[in-house]
């Protein structure tokens, strides 16, 4: 919680650190040449879109 009778500005922040990728069953990765467009739909999704979305919803 921050104390409101701190001097100190406080700027919101938000970080997304985590991301997916799209790999094989054996756990190795995909290159873009091989992987399906829905996979790179998702992890696009996932790794850009959702952190705008969350932060449109939190503003």
């Amino acid at each position: 919680m921050i104390n409101q009778n701190d001097d100190a500005e406080v700027a919101p922040l938000l970080a997304n650190n985590g991301r997916i990728s799209p790999k094989r069953l054996s756990g190795a990765r995909l290159r873009s040449s091989t992987t399906l467009a829905e996979a790179s739909t998702r992890s696009f999704q996932i790794n850009l879109q959702a952190p705008i979305w969350l932060a449109q919803g939190l503003s």
